[in-house]
C-alpha cells in the first residue's frame, strides 16, 4: 500500500468540483496513488468495504471538507437515492433530495449541496451500482 497524504476536512476556497470526474481524479485530490489492500479483510468482506471507501472518498472529495451538521436542523443535506432494476443488473433511475436532521444513510453519505449530488449521479454512477449491488 502507497503513503496517502493527510486527508484534512479543510475547505479549499479555490477548488472546482466539477472538475473532478472520474475516480482516477478523486484519488489524485488526496493523494492516493493507489486504493489499499483488502487483503487482510476477510473474504466476503473484501469487495463491499472497498466499495464503501470508494463512495466516501467520492462524496467527501466532492464535498470539498463540508459535512453535515445533524444538530442544524436548517442545514439542507442531500442524499443520493437509486431504483434498482427489477433483475438486479443495475440502476433504472437515480434521483437526489434533501433531508433535515435525520440520520437515514451514513454521515458521511450526505452530499452539501443539490449542484453537487447532480454532479455525483453524472459522473460517478457506476461506482454507486458498485456500492449499492455488490455482491
Amino acid at each position: 500500500m502507497k503513503k496517502e497524504k493527510s486527508a484534512s476536512a479543510k475547505v479549499d476556497e479555490k477548488f472546482d468540483f466539477t472538475k473532478i470526474k472520474t475516480l482516477e481524479q478523486v484519488l489524485e485530490r488526496v493523494g492516493i496513488t493507489e486504493l489499499p489492500d483488502m487483503s487482510i479483510v476477510i473474504e466476503p468482506l473484501r469487495k463491499p468495504l472497498m466499495e464503501t471507501y470508494i463512495v466516501m472518498l467520492i462524496i467527501y472529495v466532492i464535498n470539498n471538507g463540508w459535512l453535515a451538521d445533524f444538530k442544524n436542523q436548517n442545514q439542507r443535506k442531500y442524499r443520493l437515492y437509486f431504483w434498482v432494476r427489477s433483475d438486479g443488473s443495475g440502476f433504472s433511475d437515480s434521483f437526489y433530495d434533501y433531508v433535515c436532521a435525520c440520520t437515514d444513510a451514513g454521515s458521511r453519505l450526505y452530499i452539501e449541496s443539490e449542484e453537487k449530488a447532480r454532479h455525483i449521479l453524472k459522473h460517478f454512477e457506476k461506482e454507486f451500482e458498485n456500492y449499492h449491488l455488490s455482491k
